[in-house]
């Protein structure tokens, strides 16, 4: 047996027990926020070829391999400010 096997045991125990200690406990999540989760990943799930992109506050669906512009004119949405 190897005296310092022993030692890195205990070595170890010792910062299990600290980090264990300052660790703060998991947060329990709102059960909102979980249903929103689960309702999106569902959404996502359903529509693989569709990638989904909030813009300016608005969300516009782009298809897999397309563009910006072309979701954007589709939805009509302005990418950059009216000229003045």
């Amino acid at each position: 047996m190897n005296p310092h096997d022993d030692a890195a045991s205990l070595e170890d125990a010792k910062i299990s027990a600290a980090l264990k200690s300052v660790a703060a406990p998991a947060a329990r999540l709102d059960a909102r926020l979980k249903r929103a989760f689960a309702e999106r990943l569902r959404h996502v799930a359903a529509h693989p070829d569709v990638v989904p992109i909030e813009f300016d506050g608005r969300k516009i669906e782009v298809r897999r391999g397309g563009t910006i512009l072309a979701a954007a004119l589709k939805n009509d949405l302005r990418l950059m400010p009216p000229a003045a």
